[in-house]
C-alpha cells in the first residue's frame, strides 16, 4: 500500500486520504462531493488512477466504489498526518476541546 501511495502526486494522495472518511461503499456523486469536484470526468479519472494502483476498488453489481479495510486504514493514517496539530481551546481542525472542571455538588 505504501509503495502505491508514494507514487501518487499530492492532489491524488489527498483525494485517496479523504476516501478513508467513507465507512462503506460510495458512489461517484459522493466522491465528487467529498473532493468538492463538480467535473465528473475528473472524479472518474481520479478514481480510475486509484483503482490502477489498487488503492480503490469498484463493484460493478452495485456500481459503488470502496476501499479494502487495510487500504482505508492506511488512507486514514495519511489523512491524520495531514491534519494540523490539535490545539486546546477548539482552534483548528482536529482540535481537542479544553477539559471542563468537574462540579462537586452534594446530593
Amino acid at each position: 500500500i505504501s509503495l502505491s501511495a508514494a507514487q501518487l502526486d499530492a492532489g491524488l494522495r489527498r483525494a485517496w486520504a479523504l476516501l478513508s472518511l467513507f465507512p462503506a461503499p460510495f458512489d461517484l456523486p459522493a466522491a465528487a462531493a467529498l473532493w468538492e469536484e463538480p467535473d465528473e470526468g475528473r472524479v472518474l479519472a481520479r478514481l480510475q488512477a486509484l483503482r490502477n494502483r489498487s488503492l480503490a476498488s469498484y463493484d460493478r453489481e452495485t456500481e459503488r466504489y470502496y476501499q479494502h479495510d487495510l487500504v482505508r486504514l492506511a488512507a486514514g493514517a495519511e489523512m491524520e498526518a495531514r491534519l494540523p496539530p490539535a490545539r486546546a481551546g477548539g482552534e483548528g481542525r482536529g482540535a481537542i476541546p479544553s477539559p471542563q472542571p468537574l462540579s462537586h455538588r452534594s446530593v
